[in-house]
């Protein structure tokens, strides 16, 4: 009896280091689950930070964190590395947050903007600052144009700047403004002028406006490839730069950083760029009117 008593312990004893080594197995070869979302909301600012293969993981990361199976062999073996990626869906775009679809965008603007960048050549670039002329009048804008939207009076009398005119176009995403130099309080469409801008309306899009394919909304980066072009290409205009705003530009700038200013003593061509280093203004005049006052 005692024989198969041992007998039966032993065999007890085997089954459960068995099925305890079968599960420890089972436990070193499944993979474990670890839930990963992105909560990180970045901006146009943020994303310049990053080098451009970091933009790419970034912007891809977004879709893997839902189980989407990348086509590109690179991708997906380096994501298969990350213990919160499971490959199982063709298309994940119907599981896109709106902070999802945000962070894509930004980061593919930024690659496309780093592309479009290190494609550029300065000799295919136009030139029409040669016999450029400022050639602008109240009146012609009334005639195209209709009465202004907006008129400023300015009523500072120990330094008048003048009447200053708006146009608003919101289909072109821009605002025309013309100062004509009258100096009294009854509004003069006639007036002559010295000085006009065209402004960029909503900051969150281009402006169909542009000046030698310098167009409003671009980037900072872009304006400086693009301005060396135009100095390189016309010696007798200088470049500069500038901070603070002048009194005009006081009165319709309302988030300025700084300027780029081409001249040649008679022409004076702004660049005027906003805190987040785009180009929100393009003003022409043959005054400096940061001497004004």
């Amino acid at each position: 009896m005692n024989k198969y008593i041992i007998l039966l312990v032993f065999i007890i004893t085997i089954g459960c280091t068995t099925s305890k080594n079968e599960e420890t197995e089972n436990t070193k070869t499944e993979k474990p689950k670890v839930e990963f979302r992105i909560t990180e909301r970045y901006s146009s600012e943020s994303v310049k930070q990053l080098d451009s293969a970091e933009l790419r993981i970034k912007r891809n990361e977004i879709f893997a964190q839902y189980g989407y199976k990348f086509k590109s062999e690179e991708l997906s073996i380096y994501y298969s590395s990350k213990p919160w990626y499971e490959p199982k869906y063709d298309n994940v775009d119907s599981l896109l947050t709106e902070l999802d679809k945000k962070n894509i965008r930004i980061l593919l603007n930024e690659e496309v903007e780093r592309n479009r960048l290190s494609k550029f050549n300065c000799s295919n670039f136009p030139n029409s600052l040669t016999n450029f002329s400022f050639n602008s009048s109240i009146a012609r804008a009334v005639d195209s144009l209709g009465n202004p939207d907006k008129t400023i009076i300015h009523e500072d009398l120990t330094c008048p700047i003048g009447q200053l005119h708006f146009w608003n176009s919101n289909i072109k995403n821009q605002q025309l403004i013309i100062l004509g130099d009258d100096y009294t309080n009854d509004i003069n469409y006639l007036a002559n002028s010295r000085y006009y801008a065209i402004q960029i309306l909503n900051y969150d899009e281009l402006s169909k406006y542009h000046f030698n394919q310098i167009k409003l909304g671009e980037s900072e980066r872009s304006l400086k490839l693009k301005v060396n072009c135009l100095i390189t290409k016309n010696p007798e205009y200088s470049l500069g730069r500038a901070s603070g705003q002048s009194m005009v530009e006081e009165l319709y700038i309302n988030d300025q950083s700084n300027q780029y200013i081409i001249s040649n003593g008679n022409i004076y061509i702004r660049f005027i760029l906003d805190s987040k280093a785009k180009l929100v203004a393009i003003v022409y005049s043959t005054i400096n009117d940061r001497l004004a006052c």
